[in-house]
């Protein structure tokens, strides 16, 4: 899934914000920042907050090495 792109180039590339992630994976802003607080709300993904000058950022960080999912059916 587009998703779990995410966290993977995320997690390897760091990028220092949203706007740096959509441009790496070639997508919308707003798909990127929909997404991205998706997965923050689903605990995955942790959306920090900065300055810089008088622009407000927002750098997305991925610290889990690994994710396991579960279903039951």
């Amino acid at each position: 899934s587009e998703r779990l792109k995410m966290l993977v180039e995320v997690k390897k590339r760091r990028p220092k914000s949203l706007y740096e992630l959509a441009k790496m994976m070639k997508k919308d802003i707003k798909t990127i920042s929909t997404d991205a607080t998706i997965l923050s709300q689903a605990g995955l993904m942790k959306l920090e907050k900065y300055n810089v000058g008088k622009r407000k950022k927002v750098r997305p960080i991925v610290s889990a090495r690994k994710i396991q999912l579960e279903f039951a059916i």
